[in-house]
Protein backbone atom coordinates (compact mmCIF):
# COMPACT_ATOMS: atom_id res chain seq x y z
CA UNK A 1 0.00 0.00 0.00
CA UNK A 2 1.51 3.33 -0.78
CA UNK A 3 1.12 5.98 1.52
CA UNK A 4 -1.21 9.18 0.00
CA UNK A 5 1.56 11.05 2.69
CA UNK A 6 3.67 13.67 1.28
CA UNK A 7 7.01 15.40 2.98
CA UNK A 8 8.48 17.59 0.04
CA UNK A 9 11.57 19.20 1.46
CA UNK A 10 12.48 15.78 3.40
CA UNK A 11 15.43 13.53 2.40
CA UNK A 12 14.50 10.38 0.87
CA UNK A 13 15.98 8.08 3.45
CA UNK A 14 14.04 9.63 5.76
CA UNK A 15 10.59 9.03 3.76
CA UNK A 16 11.50 5.56 3.06
CA UNK A 17 12.56 4.79 6.30
CA UNK A 18 9.92 6.31 8.25
CA UNK A 19 7.33 4.96 5.96
CA UNK A 20 8.94 1.12 6.38
CA UNK A 21 8.47 1.26 9.64
CA UNK A 22 5.06 2.43 9.71
CA UNK A 23 3.96 -0.01 8.11
CA UNK A 24 5.55 -2.87 10.34
CA UNK A 25 4.08 -0.99 13.20
CA UNK A 26 0.47 -1.18 11.64
CA UNK A 27 0.86 -4.69 11.03
CA UNK A 28 1.82 -5.75 14.97
CA UNK A 29 -1.17 -3.72 16.07
CA UNK A 30 0.66 -2.09 18.74
CA UNK A 31 -0.82 0.87 18.11
CA UNK A 32 -4.79 0.68 18.25
CA UNK A 33 -7.07 2.64 16.27
CA UNK A 34 -4.53 4.00 14.04
CA UNK A 35 -3.73 2.78 10.15
CA UNK A 36 0.11 3.09 8.53
CA UNK A 37 -0.64 6.32 7.57
CA UNK A 38 -1.36 8.03 10.85
CA UNK A 39 1.79 6.14 12.61
CA UNK A 40 4.23 7.22 9.46
CA UNK A 41 2.79 10.91 10.13
CA UNK A 42 3.78 10.63 13.71
CA UNK A 43 6.71 9.16 13.50
CA UNK A 44 7.97 12.13 10.69
CA UNK A 45 6.74 14.42 12.95
CA UNK A 46 8.91 12.93 16.15
CA UNK A 47 11.99 12.57 13.63
CA UNK A 48 11.52 16.64 12.22
CA UNK A 49 11.00 17.86 16.07
CA UNK A 50 14.67 15.79 17.00
CA UNK A 51 16.63 17.08 13.77
CA UNK A 52 18.23 19.81 15.74
CA UNK A 53 19.73 17.25 18.19
CA UNK A 54 21.66 15.85 15.32
CA UNK A 55 25.38 15.96 15.85
CA UNK A 56 27.63 15.13 13.06
CA UNK A 57 30.72 14.71 15.07
CA UNK A 58 28.88 11.67 16.45
CA UNK A 59 26.91 9.71 13.95
CA UNK A 60 26.50 9.88 10.21
CA UNK A 61 22.85 11.55 9.42
CA UNK A 62 21.23 8.28 8.27
CA UNK A 63 22.15 6.82 11.52
CA UNK A 64 20.60 9.64 13.57
CA UNK A 65 17.44 9.29 11.60
CA UNK A 66 17.55 5.11 11.67
CA UNK A 67 17.93 5.50 15.89
CA UNK A 68 15.08 7.84 15.96
CA UNK A 69 12.62 6.43 14.11
CA UNK A 70 13.79 2.65 15.51
CA UNK A 71 13.20 3.45 18.65
CA UNK A 72 9.83 5.35 19.12
CA UNK A 73 7.52 2.23 19.22
CA UNK A 74 9.75 1.76 22.15
CA UNK A 75 9.20 5.04 23.42
CA UNK A 76 5.10 4.79 22.61
CA UNK A 77 4.70 1.21 24.35
CA UNK A 78 3.67 2.19 27.35
CA UNK A 79 1.50 4.44 26.25
CA UNK A 80 -0.33 1.73 23.71
CA UNK A 81 -0.54 -1.10 26.20
CA UNK A 82 -2.57 1.65 28.94
CA UNK A 83 -4.80 2.46 25.85
CA UNK A 84 -5.51 -1.15 24.55
CA UNK A 85 -6.56 -1.38 28.61
CA UNK A 86 -8.78 0.91 29.03
CA UNK A 87 -10.79 0.24 25.13
CA UNK A 88 -11.47 -4.05 26.74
Amino acid sequence: MLSRNRYDGVEGYAVTKVSFHARQQARTGLFPSQDAEDIEQELMLDLLRRLDDFDPGRASRNTFIARVVDRLPHRLSPLCARIRKTQK
